[in-house]
């Protein structure tokens, strides 16, 4: 008896303590042209650079879908959502933050016509690097094995992430990237102060490490190491067009599970953690870089103006 009742006052703990960690609000970020977004799940807020020095600001509320439809909070459903809307979110604030940045309407609207065709672009090429190019890694592998199929999946990741590993490293030394990179920098110093609980000021910022364990970095990666664990196990079509298919169809479970993965790495001190973690970690040594006193200032500002719109 006794031990029975210990168990269940450790599991009344376990619960007590997970609905504060729910409670708890969760903060993420972007760089963006000349500046950096942070939302919550109520809003975000976006602060840019301009070419004069002043720094502007915009704020704007968000619908959480995931508070009114209850199976967005199941695990899996949440990650397809948070990936989706996360995704349409960055795309819109890409384009705004190309018309605040720009000293004329004649140049925002150029700018954010050249980055629509920019995305198409992006769009064809993400899906001829990391869908054409490992298939084909893996259809190359098979055949050197005499048609047996196991293993496949691993290799696919395999090639998947040094394809990804080689275009981030080669576009890191574009200088308008590096530039994005330094806020990206900036916007993980941020956001680690303020979890730390100390007033956003630079002189605060700034020794913080540029890196993040809830990073979208981090989330990429690990998401080619779970789409490497399902392939392996998922059904393998003998046809080329139904594989590709099938990779495509299997894309939201993909990100589902590494959204649930990256979730529990970023709300957890165990020891594990820094295992899943080290990876992302390392290849955002890549993805960002040390921002400048400025690029700080535009960061703290952006977080600033998100928590102003919190509900209190």
């Amino acid at each position: 008896m006794p031990l029975i009742m210990k168990v269940l006052q450790l599991l009344q703990n376990s619960k007590a303590a997970s609905k504060v960690e729910v409670e708890k609000p969760t903060y993420g970020g972007q760089a963006v042209m000349e500046g950096v977004m942070m939302r919550s799940k109520n809003a975000y807020a976006m602060a840019v650079r301009k070419p004069n020095g002043e720094i502007a600001t915009t704020t704007e509320k968000m619908t959480d879908h995931s508070q009114s439809l209850s199976f967005l909070k199941l695990p899996i459903a949440r990650g397809i959502y948070a990936f989706g809307s996360s995704l349409a979110l960055g795309m819109k604030m890409l384009s705004q933050s190309a018309e605040m940045a720009a000293e004329m309407a004649e140049r925002a609207e150029i700018e954010i016509e050249n980055m629509g065709i920019a995305l198409l672009g992006a769009g064809a090429m993400v899906a001829g690097m990391f869908v054409l190019l490992p298939h084909g890694a893996g259809a190359l592998f098979v055949r050197l094995r005499g048609g047996k199929a196991f293993g496949r999946g691993a290799v696919e990741a395999v090639a998947r992430t040094g394809i990804f590993a080689g275009y981030i490293g080669a576009v890191s030394h574009v200088a308008e990237i590096k530039r994005i990179f330094a806020y990206h920098g900036a916007e993980h110093k941020t956001l680690a102060a303020h979890e730390s609980g100390i007033p956003l000021t630079i002189e605060n910022v700034r020794p913080f490490s540029r890196l993040h364990k809830r990073c979208g970095t981090s989330f990429l990666l690990i998401n080619m190491a779970v789409s490497a664990a399902v392939y392996a196990v998922a059904p393998t079509p003998k046809t080329v067009g139904a594989r590709l298919l099938s990779r495509v169809l299997l894309m939201p479970v993909v990100a589902g599970l590494s959204y649930e993965v990256t979730r529990w790495a970023g709300r957890t001190d165990h020891k594990v953690v820094d295992w899943v973690s080290a990876p992302g970690l390392l290849l955002q040594r890549l993805t960002t870089a040390e921002p400048d006193t400025e690029q700080l200032e535009v960061a703290i500002t952006a977080l600033q103006t998100l928590l102003a719109h919190e509900p209190a």
